[in-house]
């Protein structure tokens, strides 16, 4: 009929009862927002505090070391002694920043990231090696070697992986994005305390975490191919030069690895690629130590600690290496904070 108004449809019906549920949401997911806000300011407030209290420590063992370093030259006019005060500041800095905390994290970090970063590396190797089976072991088995204890762990996953090289490689890339992400996210957090920056950007350390994961399995990579170089040298009775090479390599691209790892994951601004060369050259010769004492230190560790416990001995002994190494590479930090807040540039 005309003028006959028609009632309200189902869909609106459904709308108008829905109305107060969707203001709830949007009340409650306003509450939330502002609660994560406070929660960050809190944090940063927080973060800011522990970092002036970190400044003023820093600021009274730097007062002493050079105290300490006058009366050395006082003393001794003749002798080389301006290296004496940043070394003993660097000394007394561990404590104020908590190092041994943050390298038994990153120490349980890297053994998770270790493993899954060799295994893809390795499932490269046997791919870029496919139809030289023999060179292909010999290739991982470097690769291998370069963690002290480590081998007698994976030794089965890496030749499965050398065998089904595209489905492991598949996963040795999940896991490389994940484990890769995680420890960066534990070294970022550590290199912000020691340089006093301010934690910035979680998602852009996922991504530059995964970066340093890429790069680490290329140089792995590299490294392990470089054995074909090495074997022809020797075949041509050159053993000595192809020493020295291999030496080299392995100097130049850990150094590489390191001083971009540290530029990389250093939160905050201001700091360049030259500031953290003293960090990255001291890391590469503790890293290098490190590696030649593991043949004889970690590996007897290892034999003993297996012979006791089985396989779970060998990784008491890789857990030894890499929380050696970890204090290395947050020494080599603390090293270059030193001579920035030194020498301003």
């Amino acid at each position: 009929m005309a003028g006959h108004k028609n009632g309200p449809s189902a869909e609106e019906h459904a709308s108008e009862h829905g109305r107060p549920a969707r203001r709830w949401l949007a009340r409650r997911s306003r509450r939330l927002r502002s609660a994560v806000k406070a929660e960050q300011a809190g944090q940063a407030e927080l973060g800011k505090v522990e970092r002036q209290e970190r400044d003023r420590l820093s600021t009274l063992v730097r007062a002493r070391a050079n105290e300490r370093q006058q009366v050395l030259h006082e003393r001794f006019p003749h002798l080389p002694y301006k290296f004496l005060a940043p070394i003993g500041e660097v000394a007394a800095r561990p404590r104020i920043d908590d190092l041994a905390t943050h390298a038994g994290a990153l120490t349980y970090g890297s053994f998770l990231a270790i493993p899954p970063l060799l295994l893809f590396a390795s499932s490269v190797v046997g791919f870029v090696l496919a139809g030289h089976p023999e060179a292909a072991q010999k290739a991982v088995q470097e690769l291998v070697s370069l963690v002290p204890g480590l081998g007698s762990l994976v030794t089965e996953q890496v030749q499965a992986t050398i065998n089904g090289r595209v489905t492991l490689g598949v996963i040795g890339v999940l896991g490389l994005l994940w484990s890769a992400s995680g420890f960066a996210s534990r070294l970022r957090h550590a290199l912000g305390v020691i340089f006093r920056t301010e934690w910035v950007g979680l998602l852009t350390g996922r991504i530059r975490g995964t970066v340093i994961g890429v790069l680490m399995v290329a140089a792995f990579v590299a490294l392990a191919l470089f054995t074909g170089v090495e074997a022809r040298l020797q075949a041509t009775h050159r053993t000595t030069i192809a020493s020295l090479v291999q030496a080299a390599a392995f100097a130049f691209g850990g150094f590489a690895l390191f001083l971009i790892t540290y530029r990389l994951l250093t939160p905050g601004k201001g700091l360049r690629l030259r500031d953290h060369l003293p960090g990255a050259v001291a890391f590469t010769i503790a890293w290098l130590a490190l590696t030649a004492l593991g043949e004889l230190v970690f590996t007897r560790l290892i034999q003993n600690s297996t012979a006791l416990y089985g396989t779970i001995g060998g990784i008491f002994g890789l857990l030894a290496y890499l929380y050696a190494t970890m204090w290395s590479l947050l020494i080599g930090a603390e090293l270059s904070a030193v001579l920035v807040r030194r020498h301003p540039s």
